[in-house]
């Protein structure tokens, strides 16, 4: 198994980059956290993995509130890969949470 070339922790995620190979993602983000059940007994620890084309901004500049944005819009449409970069995904999810705020 090849070994990320950069790591950063932020919170419940972790941000990877691999070496770049033509037509594969580099870039993942794991989430390492409770899934909460409606029975507080059958939550459970979890880890899931989200893969990008590449980060597409800054990668030191993320944030948690990004990457939780980004993975829960992910996960509203059934997915856990984008051929898009994070920052486009990013932007893509960030109306609906803008709209949620209104709603409060």
């Amino acid at each position: 198994m090849t070994s990320p070339v950069w790591e950063k922790e932020l919170n419940w995620f972790t941000l990877q980059e691999y070496e770049p190979k033509p037509h594969s993602l580099n870039c993942c983000i794991i989430y390492q956290g409770v899934v909460h059940a409606e029975d507080p007994e059958d939550s459970d620890v979890d880890e899931m993995q989200f893969s990008f084309l590449g980060w597409g901004m800054e990668r030191e500049e993320i944030t948690a509130e990004q990457c939780f944005i980004t993975c829960q819009s992910l996960l509203w449409s059934n997915a856990n890969v984008s051929i898009s970069t994070f920052a486009a995904c990013l932007a893509y999810a960030l109306p609906d949470f803008e709209e949620d705020e209104d709603v409060e």
